[in-house]
């Protein structure tokens, strides 16, 4: 088959009167190449310009192609998001693991963390240590009871709409923090929480799923309590 020369944008246009001799020639064309068939728009008239239920079948499966083509996509795009979540929890993983010093894990995680998940604020609410640094926490002060009474079923809450005075609890007045997310620390039975920030109010909202945030909590709950228990 001749194509003309590229007119214009550079595109190569082939004369109609050539697709037809072509196809004329080579009669078996779709039998060798069935899918394109379902790309195609031929209308399978019945006088009046009325379509026949044949053509209306077409056009149904057509249609179901397409989204069946989209979720596929779909499917394939959220596996391989999983798979990069999955290994950012391997790589924390390792991290931690060799941690004998709680002071020392929470700082690398909290970098760590940022760079990964891409957050810009990271916080700790640590029960099971004592010592001067804001992350450890007396379990019967008001702000942190609230924000525990929310995960004690060991799963992570997104939350939009983050109070004032949850918000300088965890992060600092001065924090530009929008949506967060709250994290137990061990489960069902915390022994402390990590909050996400972000300025962003859609960042962290209740559609968003937790599982892998949950997963990440169980992995620092698991260290701190190793290294609190000495």
């Amino acid at each position: 088959m001749e194509e003309k020369e590229p007119q214009g944008d550079g595109k190569r246009l082939i004369d109609v009167d050539t697709v037809v001799a072509y196809l004329r020639d080579h009669n078996d064309f779709f039998l060798q190449h069935p899918q394109l068939l379902a790309e195609l728009d031929i209308p399978h008239m019945e006088g009046d310009g009325v379509v026949s239920l044949i053509e209306r079948q077409v056009s149904v499966l057509r249609d179901r192609h397409r989204k069946e083509q989209e979720q596929l996509y779909a499917l394939v795009q959220t596996a391989r998001e999983n798979e990069r979540v999955a290994e950012r929890l391997h790589r924390i993983a390792v991290e931690v693991v060799g941690f004998k010093d709680i002071d020392d894990a929470l700082d690398s995680v909290s970098q760590l963390i940022k760079e990964l998940f891409s957050v810009e604020y990271v916080s700790f609410r640590i029960t099971a240590q004592r010592g001067d640094r804001a992350e450890y926490v007396d379990p019967r002060s008001p702000d942190f009871a609230d924000l525990y009474h929310r995960v004690n079923r060991g799963r992570s809450v997104c939350d939009n709409q983050i109070t004032p005075s949850a918000r300088t609890f965890l992060f600092g007045a001065d924090a530009d923090v929008a949506s967060a997310v709250f994290i137990p620390l061990g489960g069902k039975r915390p022994c402390g929480i990590l909050a996400l920030g972000s300025p962003r109010q859609d960042r962290f909202t209740a559609e968003h799923g937790t599982f892998y945030l949950d997963r990440l909590g169980e992995l620092i709950g698991a260290t701190v309590t190793r290294i609190a228990n000495g």
